[in-house]
């Protein structure tokens, strides 16, 4: 039989392997983003965006599913808390104190496309009195990953949102029929490069209407300045952004139709799990459920388009629209790949580290026991 290692020839096999985990990881994640183009910079309509966004998320998610024990990630949703995964984790500490050469295979391709290994030697010097330091180096990479994460997840979840709000008003408006013309994700550029996106333009008898959508999960308020605030602190001035729209159609229209039309600035609540409430007098705020009535308001409203200048304004306006505005992701893919394989060696590797180090702890301790009995019976002995 061969003779068992020693808590400290397993500590120091253990952490060999630890960095040789964390570059293998690195090197498949850094595969994975290459493979689905986010290493290059590019740009995206807010449907592309959002569906960008969600792909990178996955991607970061499943990476952690496959790579870390369930026992860790057990409390996903849609997306993994981090925070509690990290809190869950935290541990104590072990020794170490090495230099070491690890090897590691790269993949290179070469002119003609071919795949082809290389082997080489990467030393990794590290000086840690005890694996706390293995524990730093993985709390630095949560502290770096964690930020990263959270703003794709929040500008996903703001895109999201956005686009199913859009979504329902359609639904709900698109049953009226022929008596209305609706017109979506429409962008507008006048001489002087007044570019303005619409979330949703709605032509009836009654008039065009520029419907600003919200769709906020929590209660808001729209105050006297008009700005729409929830209990989180977020804040848009969303009676700047609704005239805005108002001003720019109507200066289109008579620019291309020379015709002086009235533009009524319509604001959609759209999230049914939360209510708004409305300050500010001049501008309506309504639910989605409303919004058919409010179209056909007599007592606001005058009857002023035929089912003819209804077609002709809709024609012209769809002839107008401009392709969406296309922006940059604007994510640290660089601080990803420098942080999520440190994080997710650390969530794979530490637990084995740290129960050797127990395990010394409950040796040494034995053997402090034993030593304390072997001197006070000693000091009993009549020599």
């Amino acid at each position: 039989m061969g003779k068992d290692k020693s808590p400290e020839d397993l500590v120091k096999e253990k952490s060999f392997e630890y960095y040789k985990v964390e570059n293998e990881l690195q090197r498949k994640f850094v595969k994975q983003l290459e493979y689905n183009g986010f290493r290059k910079k590019e740009y995206y309509s807010n449907d592309d965006a959002a569906k960008r966004l969600s792909l990178l998320l996955d991607i970061i998610n499943n990476f952690f599913v496959d790579n870390v024990k369930s026992e860790y990630l057990n409390n996903r949703k849609d997306h993994f808390d981090f925070f509690k995964i990290w809190r869950k984790f935290n541990r104590d500490v072990a020794h170490i104190d090495e230099r070491i050469d690890v090897l590691n295979t790269v993949e290179y391709v070469d002119d003609n496309g071919k795949i082809y290994e290389q082997k080489r030697y990467e030393l990794y010097e590290f000086s840690f009195d005890t694996i706390e330091g293995l524990g730093k180096r993985m709390l630095n990479a949560y502290n770096k990953f964690s930020p990263i994460y959270k703003k794709i997840a929040q500008r996903e979840a703001i895109l999201r949102q956005g686009i199913e709000g859009e979504k329902n008003l359609y639904n709900r408006l698109k049953i009226i029929g022929n008596k209305i013309r609706i017109i979506q994700n429409a962008r507008y550029v006048i001489e002087d490069d007044f570019s303005v996106e619409h979330d949703m333009i709605v032509i009836s008898e009654y008039g065009i209407f520029s419907i600003e959508i919200k769709n906020w999960g929590l209660n808001s308020h729209i105050n006297e300045k008009g700005y729409l605030t929830n209990k989180n602190g977020k804040s848009v001035n969303v009676i700047e952004q609704s005239m805005r729209h108002v001003h720019n159609l109507e200066r289109l229209i008579q620019k291309e139709m020379y015709h002086d039309a009235k533009v009524h600035p319509l604001i959609v609540w759209v999230n049914e799990k939360s209510k708004i409430t409305n300050d500010f007098k001049y501008v309506t705020v309504c639910n989605y459920n409303d919004v058919e009535f409010e179209l056909f308001d007599s007592k606001k409203y005058s009857q002023i388009y035929s089912e003819e200048d209804i077609d002709a304004i809709y024609k012209k306006l769809q002839e107008l629209k401009k392709p969406e505005k296309e922006y940059e992701l604007d994510i640290d893919v660089e601080g990803l790949i420098a942080s999520t394989p440190k994080f997710v060696a650390g969530l794979k590797c530490l637990p084995d580290l740290v129960e050797i180090d127990r395990k010394m702890k409950v040796t040494e301790s034995t053997w402090k026991k034993l030593f304390r009995a072997l001197v006070d019976v000693l000091s009993l002995v009549d020599w």
